[in-house]
């Protein structure tokens, strides 16, 4: 709930306006009871129709007015929730493509799949309709003070009733929490098994472990259910046993003021109208208390949404006066898998002159891949520097570093959306012709003039709907793309047919040519014939050792 009061405390004179149309449609409410004690004491008692007409004008144009405003109320507290969910929304998400990735350790790291679901729990806990609740709950003391003026006593059994609904609806939410946090692990194990059933639909088929997925999907589904059938039960209870105090409520009102009817301390108009001022008294408490729980989870949501806050940006100190040349120095560069024993690299230097090959070859596993993300910038060394032209990047702009780098991944991934918006991720304002270049580059002419949505067909799940030869040659046109001094591949034959693997020679001609320093991570012999530079990453690493490094230089 602190959090709709920071949002009215940031935006007075709209929290001013609030409050009033608040007052003024809880006033009007009080038109009800008043009719129904006016009619039954002024107009059955004497009988004159137009006293009935001018009351009951008079309470449907109250009734007319408090819809209208509390509508317009409605429309206004809209208005107030809006602006701070969109701005968390696009501040989240600028956060998160922005944070520093480099140590993929840490909670605070899990909590980034659930970004949408915090936004999304936010939301709804701060809409329009939650915060009119919150403004309506002050002014139950209004009914509960006219209650009072009519007769104390039945004031005090509406408030203790709703003392009564509070102590209750609290120890049903600590209750909740409890079940909460028990159902939690058992939903996410669930989850876990329900991937490795539709993520792997071949290894389920071809080793038949469904005896062995159903057991373990059995018993995490019976957890699962129990569990949740005990939470449904606890809130089951809060909802009937609320409802029944209302009714209680009206029973007990009517009983106790019987009472003062007979002894002639209260008429039946009076009776009635208190049963009303107390039923309206506690349904805005109830109202009230069944959003302790959605700020709960709202408030949870905006904690995970902080430690986002925590990770330090990507921001750049620098950026060099003069274009890169495409020099690099790895310098006594060390660096340790998180919860691995030993380093993977240690004291590593290599000195790779502008316009140069590298290859970086070696058994699966042995940190080929790492030493290509730690000089892209993407993970950050435990020891050592990286330099650009004899420039340490850690003092350059990250993005600028990145924007001299064209990068093709073993395993390229693409965002929703056409061909054509991917191609351009890094130049938006390409023309067609230089699109057109990209593909004849890439070998994707051909797919391109005979697929009948063109650059602009749609790819989905990062490209999954593209064979691994085309998703490989669109990566290349992506990277080229770039136009970018330094070019790194990693595997840039894997999964190529022999056209293929003639494309990614002539490119590596092209690059040679036009003198581009190029990093290869491969082990196929005629690449590495390019190299001016080779490092074999573990050649000949014993399992209870650190890895190796060998270097070797080629002739030019």
């Amino acid at each position: 709930m602190k959090e709709i009061f920071r949002r009215l405390a940031q935006r007075p004179a709209l929290a001013t306006e609030l409050l009033l149309l608040s007052f003024v449609a809880n006033l009007l409410a009080l038109a009800s009871p008043i009719f129904v004690m006016l009619v039954l004491g002024r107009y059955v008692t004497h009988g004159v129709d137009s006293t009935l007409v001018a009351l009951f004008s008079g309470v449907v144009l109250a009734i007319f007015m408090e819809f209208a405003i509390r509508s317009l109320r409605l429309r206004l507290s809209r208005a107030l929730s809006q602006s701070p969910d969109l701005n968390l929304s696009i501040g989240s998400f600028g956060l998160l493509i922005n944070m520093d990735m480099s140590k993929p350790t840490g909670t605070e790291f899990q909590e980034i799949p659930s970004i949408q679901r915090h936004l999304d729990t936010i939301s709804n806990a701060y809409g329009a309709i939650n915060v009119c609740a919150v403004l309506d709950f002050p002014f139950a003391i209004l009914f509960l003070s006219v209650l009072f003026i009519l007769n104390v006593p039945l004031g005090f059994v509406a408030t203790l009733f709703i003392l009564g609904t509070l102590v209750l609806r609290f120890a049903n939410q600590k209750l909740r929490q409890k079940q909460m946090s028990m159902l939690e692990p058992v939903q996410s194990q669930a989850t876990r098994l329900f991937n490795n059933a539709i993520r792997s639909p071949d290894t389920v088929r071809l080793f038949d472990p469904s005896g062995w997925l159903i057991s373990k999907w059995s018993k995490t589904a019976t957890e699962q259910i129990n569990l949740r059938s005990n939470l449904g039960q606890t809130q089951g209870f809060a909802e009937t046993s609320t409802a029944s105090l209302q009714i209680l409520l009206g029973a007990v009102i009517i009983a106790v003021g019987a009472t003062f009817v007979v002894s002639g301390d209260l008429n039946v108009s009076s009776l009635i109208g208190a049963n009303i001022l107390a039923a309206r008294a506690y349904s805005t408490v109830s109202r009230f208390t069944q959003l302790s729980e959605v700020f709960g989870r709202a408030r949870t949501s905006i904690e995970s949404l902080k430690t986002l806050a925590n990770f330090q940006i990507d921001e750049g100190q620098t950026v060099p006066a003069n274009p890169l040349k495409g020099a690099i120095e790895l310098r006594n560069l060390s660096f340790t898998h998180p919860g691995m024993p030993l380093p993977l690299y240690e004291q590593m230097s290599i000195t790779l002159a502008a316009g140069q090959v590298m290859i970086i070859t070696g058994a699966n596993g042995v940190g080929k891949t790492t030493l290509v993300r730690l000089i892209l910038g993407l993970l950050t060394p435990d020891k050592g520097q990286i330099f650009a032209d004899g420039i340490d990047t850690r003092q350059i702009s990250p993005q600028w570093w990145r924007q001299q780098v064209a990068y093709l991944p073993q395993e390229p991934w693409f965002f929703d959306g056409t061909i054509r918006e991917n191609i351009q991720l890094s130049r938006q304002n390409m023309d067609e012709a230089e699109i057109a270049s990209l593909f004849a580059h890439a070998g994707l002419k051909k797919f391109i003039e005979e697929n009948i949505n063109g650059a602009d067909l749609m790819l989905s799940t990062g490209g999954a709907n593209l064979a691994v030869g085309i998703r490989k040659r669109l990566a290349i046109a992506r990277m080229l793309s770039k136009n970018a001094p330094i070019v790194i591949l990693d595997e840039p034959a894997e999964g190529m047919d022999s056209e293929g693997v003639a494309i990614i020679h002539k490119l590596l001609d092209d690059l040679s040519r036009t003198r581009r320093t190029t990093i290869i991570v491969s082990n196929d012999p005629e690449l590495i014939k390019r190299a001016h530079v080779t490092i074999n990453v573990g050649q000949s690493t014993p399992s209870n050792s650190k890895p190796s490094l060998t270097l070797s230089g080629a002739s030019e």
